[in-house]
């Protein structure tokens, strides 16, 4: 051994204690971790000691079951430590050090252990950490190099080098800078190292067909080393370069140009390799994972290469489009008109561009006022124009287009109806547009606008948590002139959708003179547009007049504009304006995750966007072919469905048809599944995508099933934690509350905005709370708060600067000239006393010069004149050009602003990432994660650290296809959709967008990928249809079947439901001619009935009387949130109602609108009896949910006085087949439908007319409710008007006497009642015939009342006390001690033993003195002081 291999193991020891300082404590968290970040002995055993388990599962990012770390001694874990954090370590002394390190990386870096090592992530990104990387990049390699000391063997340094660079724990770590700095530096030194040493060394080992060092020297190694890493076959040690390279060239923008020529010697290599490898089915599914990695970098490759981007005719051919209904192609292809400077006409606007990933987010002023229509591709039409060829390229594009519009159009469209206004409202009127009447006049009735007034800028904030945000004070809004302060934090608190934090808002005003028009085109507006980031409805409400919040402005360079308006003495308004549609804070996530997609890392492609070879291919087979998921192809992974059968064994080889045939019949002959939701199960583990719930199949039996099957395999497939994905939180917490039921907990809630109470110690925060920080966590979290103190004081300072109507420098003060004035006043003055009498001798006159004034500067010289020394100007002039200056240094300091900013949103950035990967660690070890499909790509770097193979999407027909594509990732091999494309479509804000509009058809943005994929015209998906449904009574679901599901059963339950109590039909549409109630002032009141309510009250009264009275058997739906919250304040005074937190956020934002809502919410509370309960809701809420009897009330009704229907009739929402599907397919035993059967029956659509018609077939069409009567069957009755029920049905049953006897004997008096036949609640009013126990006195009561004690008046009795008690009740004869005697007596008290007059009952000691003869008692006292005066 050399000195300095000696020294190095002598440093090596002393690293040891070093290291005790510095590392982690737990992956994630603290898990056997310390707060000082030493790992413990026990941990450093798991570290070296673990023997990771051998898997085909290597489907994966990294490469940490593909270079395989082998156990080793304990030294060698801190060893790499110790290199990169000693001083002393200068440089690696040959081949053995640096393979010593190279494996010291590899086991601590590895995921065999859940010890957190992410301080060698930290280190290797440091400047020592950096140098080391260059040692091992720049020295030699060879495939025979064995133990040579001056060259690194390619087998077991450089591929365990190239494994390290590849763990999980490095490139799917949430530490992106750190891990940046390293791939970094491999990409800059990527032709000496991947080039010339690691591409030919593999070339030369694919040629000899082995991987082996075939050296003598070698075969000594392994002997003296047995620890040594080494590779597994050719195809493993090229998968990991393989990876390598993509994570090159998907941090790295230039590599995909650059790294063109290393993508085609792979590619080569791989062909090859498949030629020299044997045929077993290891080497197939290994080449096969090989053959898709190589592949996706040659399409990353090709895309970049295609960067100058050429337009595509829009004249080509379009097959001819002549139906009623779907897209206009011929209009596609005229208006087809390319982004930027593809169109013939040029960019649009200043934010117009064929990249997507260089379009801004939030829109520029130019954009916003651009008369230009912007570029919509469309969506789902195959042979519609685009730039970009079929492929993922354009499905991303598509879609964050389409998405992006459907933010801006409510907004822009508001901002420009609000700029008409004012630009038709005279000068010193525009407070009338602050009145919603007013406004209205310019506004379409379609866009939802709030303007406040009187808008001021208060300066800009620089806390950590608002950084870089400007304070803005806006007048309150009218309604709240003069309020009170509580009734102020009401109207914000319940005015949620105002000024959202995360909401986009323009604050615009009239341009003056000086500035007209020049930002905003030719119209003369100025226009700052800003994020809301702070809002709090305290800090609203504090001060009468104004409003406070925060906003991020788009372009810090407005804030200049914003001071100069509070510098300017006119009096120009400024206005803030929003959209309450297009809320920027749910877009914007989705919209960064679609821009930073690697177009060709994206699976599913050939399905989800396919080329036009996809396409071609296709069209020549007539039935698609979907392939298993990637991790169950592989070599003797078989799926083990025992947990579903009670332990019966029972495996799924998903490759095999016949064992997929032997396991569907085993689950249907042993199993709780039936035989579709049996076949869909096998279907759905056996390819990527589709399963089909109709209404009432089994929501979520399905779902669960799947659930437990896959987490039961969760080991043998080796894919981490599976993603569940809903739209709604409400879903989600459905979804994962079903998993609790079954025992599922290993589960973690992503999201703060749960309402469920038994999710709240599975929520991600709640879990990092009991985590403990790493070492490098802390790390980095330090060194971020230091930077932000540093930037802070920076922004401060500028700040102030910006301002400052003067800049600070020396000569603009003019201080040199005011002394110099000074100075010469003191020469004019009499008094020289201080003049200098030393002054220079003339030697011509032989006598002192006398001091000369100063020349004081005089020009006024115009700005073009003002040049040269700025110290021989005057003060005029330095003023002058002072001011012309001024602009361009304020767009200096400003350009400085915008660049801390951006400082400022980096340093968040780091800190989240810390913190994301102490959420990481809890992610990667439970096995289900929960998240909304906006907070997946708002967490999209998180979710990609974690890398889940398998997503499930619960409701995915309500989710848009931007939600699902933001939401894969590379790692994503299994994509489960779960949900019907018949019920609801997702929610869209632009109605010219979706596809019940004629314009929209050609987008079809809320048509969700399920639906796309399904409907497809060119080739249909597969789908895994439930076809048998157990919630609706055969009558009902007829309705459905007869029209949307062909093929729907009903299950036997359906067929045992008793009849609905009290009426005549199951299922019934009242036919009405009452027309639908007028709109408000503004023309903004959302639809209403009120006969209908009216109806709606009575039938439910009568329904609860029947019997339905339990919470959830009675359900109120309708289309529309005005009936809705018309419903609740008719109802909220009769039946405990129910609402839904998604209505009720709803309904509070529209009580905060109507200025007159003065309803008191506890009116009638106490007259509710416990059994009337009703839910309300609208039809959107109620997907998923199911009642006993379901109330519609379809509002729609514009008829006139003959009857006849109005020329404008409209059956509104309920033209979408989809709303309608889920309205009718709610209940179970009973529907009940009131509304304008004529109206419904004419309309446009196909559905509804098919329905109205059915229902007349079986005579369920009527002008009245046909109700009989539960005990008197042949009494029925039809009621057609609400008051009706009360005069035929005063009880719920019928007019006839009730007749039965009641518990007493007697027989009822009442109407027929149907609700108490036991008469528990009837009170008899007959003569009690009860006698009394022990005296047998007749009771003098009514029958229906308690007989209590015997009143009947006996005999005097003698009291305990002596007294004689005249006329005692028969029950106090019997117990004299409970009677109190009343007879007055005179007793002594016992201080003063004064008499005292009392009742005999009162005990004299416990007697107040709080009386008349407590200041008689002092009396005497006062007498004596009088006497001895």
């Amino acid at each position: 051994m050399t000195r300095s291999e000696r020294g190095g193991g002598s440093g090596q020891r002393g690293g040891n204690d070093n290291n005790r300082s510095g590392g982690g404590g737990g992956r994630g968290g603290n898990r056997g971790g310390h707060r000082s970040g030493r790992i413990t002995g026990s941990q450093k055993s798991q570290i070296v000691g673990s023997k990771r388990k051998e898997t085909l599962q290597i489907s994966s990012e990294g490469t940490d079951d593909v270079i395989i770390a082998a156990p080793a001694d304990e030294d060698l874990q801190h060893f790499a430590s110790f290199v990169l954090q000693k001083k002393e370590f200068v440089a690696f002394n040959g081949q053995r050090q640096i393979r010593k390190f190279v494996n010291s990386c590899l086991l601590n870096l590895s995921n065999h252990h859940n010890i957190d090592t992410t301080g060698i992530l930290t280190d290797l990104a440091s400047a020592q950490g950096r140098r080391r990387t260059m040692d091992i990049l720049e020295m030699r390699m060879g495939v025979d190099a064995a133990d040579d000391k001056n060259i690194l063997s390619f087998q077991y340094v450089i591929l365990p080098f190239i494994g390290v660079l590849t763990r999980e724990s490095v490139c799917q770590s949430t530490m992106t800078s750190e891990s940046g700095i390293i791939y970094s530096t491999v990409y800059m030194n990527r032709g000496l190292f991947l080039e010339k040493g690691v591409l030919p060394c593999m070339g030369q080992l694919i040629e000899r067909r082995s991987v082996k060092d075939t050296s003598m020297a070698a075969q000594r190694l392994l002997q003296q080393e047995p620890s040594i890493c080494q590779p597994s076959s050719l195809q493993a040690a090229l998968l990991a370069i393989t990876r390598l390279v993509y994570q090159l060239i998907k941090r790295t923008q230039d590599a995909r140009i650059e790294m063109a020529g290393v993508v085609q010697t792979l590619y080569e290599q791989q062909m090859r390799c498949v030629q020299v490898s044997d045929d077993s089915a290891e080497n197939r599914f290994i080449n096969e994972v090989l053959e898709r990695e190589v592949t996706r970098l040659r399409h990353i490759i090709a895309d970049a290469q295609d960067t100058i981007i050429h337009p595509i005719s829009p004249l080509g051919p379009m097959s001819e489009n002549r139906s009623r209904r779907g897209p206009n192609k011929v209009h596609i292809k005229l208006a087809y008109d390319p982004p930027g400077e593809l169109s013939k006409d040029g960019p649009r606007h200043d934010n117009d561009d064929p990249e997507i990933s260089r379009i801004k987010l939030l829109p520029t002023q130019e954009e916003i006022v651009c008369s230009r229509t912007p570029f919509l591709p469309s969506n789902g039409i195959h042979d519609a124009p685009h730039f970009l060829p079929h492929g993922w390229r354009r499905q991303l594009d598509t879609h964050f287009r389409l998405y992006r519009e459907d933010m801006l159009d409510p907004l822009r469209k508001g901002i420009m109806g609000f700029l008409n206004a004012l630009e038709r409202t005279g000068k010193g009127n525009e407070d009338i547009l602050l009145k919603q009447k007013e406004l209205r006049k310019y506004i379409d009735d379609n866009v939802n606008l709030t303007v406040y007034g009187n808008v001021q800028f208060m300066g800009m904030n620089c806390t950590k948590q608002l950084s870089g945000s400007v304070d803005i004070a806006f007048a309150q809004p009218p309604s709240l002139v003069g309020a009170s302060h509580k009734k102020r934090t009401e109207f914000w608190d319940r005015a949620k959708k105002r000024v959202m934090q995360g909401a986009l808002v323009c604050i615009t005003s009239r341009a003056d003179d000086d500035t007209a028009a020049r930002n905003t085109g030719s119209k003369s507006f100025q226009m700052i547009l800003g994020v809301v980031t702070k809002r709090d409805p305290e800090i609203l409400a504090k001060d009468p007049n104004f409003a406070h919040i925060h906003i991020s402005l788009t372009d810090p360079k407005n804030y200049l504009v914003m001071l100069n308006s509070t510098t300017q003495s006119n009096s120009t308004q400024w206005f803030l304006v929003e959209s309450t549609g297009g809320f920027y804070g749910s877009y914007s996530p989705i919209l960064k995750a679609l821009q930073k997609c690697v177009p060709a890392s994206l699976p599913f492609g050939k399905y989800i966007a396919p080329s036009i070879t996809d396409l071609n291919n296709v069209q020549a087979n007539e039935k698609p072919t979907i392939d298993p998921p990637l991790y169950a192809r592989a070599p003797r992974f078989t799926f083990d469905l025992s947990v579903l059968l009670k332990g019966l064994p029972c495996r799924l080889n998903v490759s095999d048809p016949y064992s997929v045939r032997i396991v569907e019949a085993d689950l249907q002959s042993y199993s709780t599944l039936d035989k579709t939701q049996a076949t869909a199960l096998v279907e759905t583990l056996c390819q990527y995508f589709l399963n089909c719930r109709p209404p009432g199949t089994g929501k979520t039996k399905i779902g669960v099933d799947l659930m437990r099957v896959l987490l039961h395999n969760k080991a043998a497939m080796n894919c981490g934690p599976i993603l569940c994905i809903c739209y709604t939180n409400h879903a989600l917490d459905q979804f994962l509350e079903h998993l609790l039921d079954e025992g599922i907990t290993s589960i973690v809630r992503v999201g703060a905005r749960s309402k469920s109470d038994r999710l709240e110690d599975y929520n991600l925060e709640r879990l990092m709370q009991s985590r403990d920080k790493p070492f490098s966590v802390r790390q980095s979290l330090r060194a971020a708060n230091e930077k932000w103190d540093v930037v802070s004081a920076q922004i401060t300072k500028l700040e102030r600067a910006l301002r400052d109507e003067n800049l600070h420098w020396e000569w603009i003060t003019g201080k040199d000239i005011d002394e110099k004035i000074q100075y010469n006043e003191r020469l004019e003055a009499p008094n020289i006393a201080n003049v200098n009498s030393f002054g220079v001798l003339d030697e011509d006159l032989g006598i002192f010069n006398k001091p000369r004034a100063l020349r004081i500067p005089s020009y006024d010289r115009p700005l073009r004149q003002l040049h040269g020394n700025v110290w021989d100007m005057s003060k005029s002039e330095r003023k002058r050009l002072q001011e012309s200056w001024k602009p361009e240094v304020q767009k200096f300091m400003m350009d400085k602003m915008a660049q801390l900013l951006e400082e400022v949103e980096k340093i968040n950035q780091t800190k989240n990432n810390a913190f994301d990967d102490i959420r990481r660690g809890i992610l990667k070890d439970t096995s289900v994660i929960g998240m909304t499909t906006n907070g997946a790509a708002k967490l999209q770097t998180l979710v990609g650290a974690v890398a889940p193979k398998i997503i499930i999407c619960e409701e995915a027909g309500e989710v848009l296809e931007s939600h699902i594509l933001a939401a894969l990732s590379t790692s994503t091999q299994h994509l489960i959709l779960i949900g019907d494309h018949l019920q609801l479509r997702p929610s869209i804000e632009s109605y010219n967008l979706s596809s019940d509009s004629p314009i929209g058809q050609n987008y079809n943005l809320d048509k969700s990928l399920f639906e796309r994929l399904v409907t497809d015209t060119v080739s249909p998906f597969p789908l895994s249809k439930l076809t048998i449904q157990r919630r609706m009574r055969p009558e009902i679901s007829s309705l459905i079947r007869n029209t949307l599901y062909p093929n729907l059963e009903d299950g036997e339950a359906v067929f045992r439901y008793p009849p609905v109590g009290g009426m005549a039909k199951n299922l019934f549409f009242m036919d009405h001619l009452h027309p639908e109630d007028s709109k408000d002032q503004y023309g903004m009141q959302s639809f209403a009935n009120t006969f209908e309510i009216k109806m709606v009250e009575a039938l439910a009264q009568y329904l609860i009387k029947t019997g339905y009275d339990q919470p959830g058997d009675i359900a109120v739906l309708t289309p529309y949130l005005g009936q809705l919250s018309k419903l609740r304040d008719h109802l909220r005074s009769s039946f405990m109602l129910t609402i839904d937190e998604r209505d009720q956020e709803q309904l509070d934002e529209k009580d905060a609108e109507d200025e007159n809502n003065n309803v008191n919410e506890s009116v009638g509370v106490k007259r509710i009896g416990l059994q009337k309960h009703l839910t309300l809701r609208t039809i959107d809420n109620y997907q998923g949910e199911e009642a006993k009897i379901v109330i519609i009330t379809l509002v729609r009704s514009n008829a006139k006085e003959n009857g006849a229907l109005a020329a404008s009739s409209s059956i509104g929402f309920l033209k979408s087949r989809n709303r309608t599907n889920v309205l009718l397919s709610r209940a179970k035993h009973g529907m009940y439908i009131i509304g304008n059967a004529s109206l419904m029956e004419n309309a446009k659509n196909e559905l509804w007319p098919k329905i109205i018609q059915e229902l007349r077939q079986h005579d369920r069409v009527g002008d009245g409710f046909p109700i009989v009567c539960k005990n008197h069957p042949h009494i029925k009755n039809i009621v057609s008007e609400p008051k009706d029920f009360k005069i035929v049905s005063p009880n719920g049953g019928c007019t006839a006497a009730c007749g039965r006897s009641m518990p007493c004997g007697h027989t009822c008096p009442q109407h027929c009642h149907p609700d108490d036949v036991d008469h528990i609640l009837v009170k008899c009013f007959e003569p009690c015939p009860r006698l009394h126990d022990f005296c047998e006195h007749v009771c003098p009561k009514l029958c229906g009342e308690k007989c209590g004690n015997c009143m009947e008046i006996v005999a005097p009795m003698v009291l305990p006390c002596g007294h004689i008690f005249d006329k005692p009740q028969c029950w106090q004869s019997r117990n004299p001690s409970k009677v109190t005697c009343q007879v007055k007596v005179i007793r002594k008290l016992p201080t003063c033993e004064h008499e005292q007059v009392v009742h005999c009952n009162v005990d004299i000691k416990t007697m107040s003195f709080a009386s008349g003869h407590a200041l008689n008692a002092r009396m005497p006292l006062f007498r004596r002081k009088v006497h001895l005066r």
